[in-house]
């Protein structure tokens, strides 16, 4: 018996390395306050339970991105690592800015 086929259901063939920035990203910055945006979050989530590797990091350094990691309750399935070029191999960097930091670079 064959596995019944679903539309719009993919197949994850690669496992994919994402990183999401804090700043702009998975928080939004505003005067009253620091907002989680919730369906960045979301997105980040669903990546790993996919199976994919997903990095979370900030230009405020590791401590602050883990920080937020563990208060939007993606630590420690996510790795937290420092934001640099040579950081690791990302395939996907999602930011609110360019950064040039991965293969490709989605700007959110």
């Amino acid at each position: 018996m064959t596995e019944p086929t679903y539309p719009g259901k993919a197949e994850v063939r690669t496992v994919k390395r994402f990183a999401f920035d804090v700043d702009g990203t998975l928080i939004k910055m505003t005067a009253n306050g620091d907002i989680p945006r919730y369906e960045i979050v979301q997105m980040a989530r669903t990546l790993m339970d996919l199976g994919h590797t997903v990095f979370v990091w900030s230009g405020g350094g590791k401590d602050y991105a883990e920080s937020w990691a563990k208060k939007l309750g993606l630590w420690p399935e996510a790795r937290v690592i420092e934001k640099r070029n040579d950081a690791f191999d990302i395939d996907v960097a999602f930011d609110d800015h360019a950064t040039s930091m991965a293969t490709v670079d989605i700007m959110v």
